[in-house]
Formats: C-alpha cells, sequence, structure tokens
C-alpha cells in the first residue's frame, strides 16, 4: 500500500494506511491531475526528463529502477516522472517522494488516498539532509530534484547533497534543474566536492510559457 510517512524517533514511519490496487504507480490521480494548481508542469518537466534524462539511461536499460524524488511538493513531480515511465518504458521498482514542507506532505497524502495505486510509491516526510535517518536502508538508482532553491537559498546545499549521498546506489544517476545559471554553476561545484561526476550541464532553451520555470539542467553519477 502506499505509505504516507513522516520522520520519528526511530525514522520514517508509516502514518496513513491507504487502499491498495493493482496498477504501476504512475497510475494514480489521473482524475484529480485536472485539478492541480500547476498541471501544465506535469507535461512540461516530463518533456524535460525526456530530453536531458532519457539519453543518460541506458546503464539501467530493461532495468527496474529505484527512484527518489526530492521535493514533490503537490505531486506535479511524482505525475510527470510517471508520465515520463509511460512514454519511455522505464521500469520502476520503487517510486519515492521526500518532502520536507509538512503542509505540502499533508495534502499529497490525502490526496493520494482518494485515487488508485499499488505498493511501489511511498510519499515520505522528512530533509534530505537526514535522507538515511528518515529512509532507513533504502537505496536509490535515480534521484531526481527539480529547482531545489529552498536547500541552496538555506545555505543547505551541501548538506542535502551528502545525505542524499547516502541513500544513493554506486553508480545512481542525479538530474536536477534550476532557474538561473548561478544556481546551476553552484550544484556544479558542490556536485564534484562530493565526488559526483558531472555528465552533462546546460541550458534547456527559451521557455515557451510561464509554466517551464526551470532554465538550466545538471546530470551527475553518484560515486
Amino acid at each position: 500500500m502506499l505509505n504516507g510517512m513522516k520522520r520519528g524517533k526511530a525514522g520514517a514511519q508509516a502514518t496513513t494506511p491507504t487502499r491498495r490496487q493493482a496498477g504501476a504507480p504512475w497510475q494514480l490521480l489521473e482524475a484529480g491531475r485536472r485539478e492541480l494548481p500547476h498541471r501544465q508542469e506535469c507535461s512540461s518537466f516530463c518533456g524535460t526528463l525526456e530530453s536531458h534524462l532519457l539519453p543518460h539511461l541506458g546503464q539501467h536499460d530493461g532495468k527496474a529502477v529505484r527512484v527518489l524524488d526530492v521535493g514533490y511538493g503537490y505531486l506535479e513531480e511524482l505525475l510527470a516522472i510517471g508520465e515520463f515511465a509511460g512514454r519511455t518504458g522505464l521500469r520502476m521498482s520503487k517510486l519515492v517522494g521526500l518532502e520536507r514542507n509538512v503542509a505540502s506532505h499533508v495534502r499529497a497524502v490525502r490526496d493520494m488516498e482518494r485515487e488508485p495505486h499499488d505498493g511501489r510509491l511511498a510519499l515520505v516526510e522528512g530533509d534530505a539532509a537526514e535522507a538515511r535517518a528518515v529512509l532507513g536502508r533504502e537505496s536509490f538508482d535515480l534521484v531526481i530534484l527539480r529547482h531545489p532553491r529552498a536547500y541552496a537559498h538555506s545555505g543547505h546545499f551541501e548538506g542535502m547533497i551528502e545525505g542524499l549521498k547516502e541513500v544513493a546506489a554506486p553508480g545512481a544517476l542525479f538530474f536536477m534543474t534550476f532557474y538561473f545559471d548561478m544556481e546551476l554553476e553552484f550544484a556544479k561545484k558542490a556536485m564534484e566536492k562530493a565526488g559526483f561526476e558531472i555528465l552533462e550541464a546546460g541550458w534547456m532553451g527559451s521557455r515557451n510559457s510561464m509554466s517551464e520555470r526551470s532554465d538550466y539542467f545538471l546530470v551527475s553519477r553518484a560515486p
């Protein structure tokens, strides 16, 4: 079943039991996505993943991957990742959303309870800098961070990367997007300092609409 999880004294704990139904984890909230405040961003971010992440997924060709989405907000990113998997044939054995904003997490868990889903999807409340304590023994092959400004602006970015490195499988891919080139350059230096290999970084092109708010991307590989 989907787990609405929050961090307790003993780490991540399931707090909201929900129903279970056969199907892929991205086959969820199909009706509810019409009500999402940033619905257009789902398709936009899915296109971003196809253009800039897909070329680097060859190492996982045909293999099921464990995916961690950091800062999933109000589910738009999880829906986009699911749409990306459906379009490209990416097999996901697990999809975990990690969100440190309590209000966003609570709303997402409530919304997810109303829709069919299966046991490969989990929503977790917690800080990425404490990922090991929050997620326990989980490890991930792909980590996605869409404009992680909250961490960068709080001087928390390096701690976030070190925390996520602890739950990354050897050679895991990290995919990030940013609003500004300064954020990209800062992230590149931080990732290299943490031992990551930079695979590709650059500008994604002009914005087609106000909803396409991320202009720069970074793909890196964990040590």
